[in-house]
């Protein structure tokens, strides 16, 4: 039977390192390996190219500049783009997107463009008007989905959405995969083989708190590396910061995130606030026990449910707890095996990509 192409627009404000923009990628780039066309819409950063930007590789992307508060002229150079390229579904990632798309798809006219809508995170702007704004729009929107229950409960406690479904991230698992670190990582930051490296992965920015896993490492007195991959806004003073000290490392931009988490030993994310972080899912899919902070779905991913923990909950700000934690896995290879086959086996029940493309593709065909 012949494939029928499905044309997608994903529309977002940028692609600077995120899980966001990530996830975004990976479904336009599995779409297109599929057959389908699926391009980028970007409305406030173009690609500054790769290094500094997530790499869309064969992905076309086009830039739509936006201006400040509610620009509506942006809605209609939105419209002659989505006119020329004549998508069958536009997928806007976040509230600023879902406004956006909301009001272009309205103006499209065309009642065949499926409008869908994935919030990665709470909103932006925690305003009356923005709320309104956002419940208003939300009418235009097909298919509006958040990645956690935590999130979809918010979103529809506080009457952000009229209505909201879950559609939890995937990690490829045949890429994100237990093994050895086939990158040289360790050679090419300068860790000894027999050093406890822990990885955080994420963008740079105060809500990840980075300096945190800096104060706990710092803590360990030597015993301990720690690798940071991210770019963003905090980035320069967290370099500043962290100049002196020969156990912390920053990457700023890499493709190879499956080699490098394979590298270390654990994975840390200290968050204030968080969603279902895709850095999360790939440390377990790669087998890393994880330490996590009481955030977001975080403390689910990591121990809900029945299957065994895949590593550790610690509170927000706590950095004797973190680094007391990190002292028990560097100590202990034996839980650290423990930890990284449970999480392993969470991400292969739950959280295959396989399973959420197929839910994603079924969003994007016509009703």
């Amino acid at each position: 039977m012949r494939h029928l192409v499905t044309r997608v627009v994903h529309l977002l404000h940028s692609l600077e390192y995120g899980g966001k923009e990530r996830i975004v990628l990976q479904l336009a780039q599995h779409g297109r390996a599929g057959g389908d066309d699926h391009q980028l819409v970007l409305f406030d950063q173009p690609f500054r190219g790769a290094g500094i930007d997530l790499d869309p590789e064969q992905v076309p992307w086009h830039f739509v500049r936006r201006g400040g508060g509610l620009d509506l002229a942006f809605v209609w150079r939105l419209r002659r783009l989505l006119r020329r390229l004549a998508p069958d579904a536009l997928h806007a990632h976040n509230d600023t997107a879902m406004v956006y798309a909301a009001l272009a798809a309205r103006a499209y006219g065309l009642r065949k463009l499926r409008a869908v809508t994935t919030w990665h995170a709470r909103p932006t702007y925690i305003t009356e008007r923005s709320r309104a704004v956002t419940r208003f729009c939300s009418r235009w929107i097909d298919a509006p989905v958040a990645v956690s229950t935590e999130l979809q409960q918010l979103l529809l406690q506080q009457r952000w959405l009229r209505r909201c479904d879950l559609l939890e991230n995937g990690v490829e698992t045949e890429r994100f995969r237990p093994g050895k670190d086939a990158g040289g990582w360790r050679q090419r930051l300068g860790v000894p083989d027999d050093a406890f490296l822990v990885a955080h992965i994420g963008r740079f920015h105060p809500c990840k708190r980075q300096q945190d896993l800096h104060a706990a490492v710092q803590r360990l007195a030597g015993s301990a590396h720690a690798v940071f991959v991210g770019q963003g806004e905090t980035l320069a003073a967290f370099r500043a910061a962290t100049a002196a000290a020969p156990a912390v490392h920053v990457v700023p931009a890499t493709g190879a995130v499956a080699d490098l988490l394979r590298a270390a030993d654990a994975f840390v994310l200290c968050s204030d606030d968080e969603a279902m972080p895709m850095a999360l899912l790939e440390a377990m899919a790669t087998a890393l026990p994880v330490v996590v902070t009481r955030i977001g779905a975080m403390p689910e991913m990591v121990s809900g449910g029945a299957l065994p923990p895949a590593g550790i909950v610690v509170p927000v700000g706590d950095t004797a707890a973190l680094a007391q934690e990190l002292e028990r896995l560097r100590r202990d290879p034996a839980l650290r095996a423990q930890f990284g086959a449970a999480g392993r086996a969470r991400v292969e029940r739950g959280h295959a990509f396989s399973a959420t493309w197929q839910q994603y593709r079924r969003l994007y065909a016509p009703q």
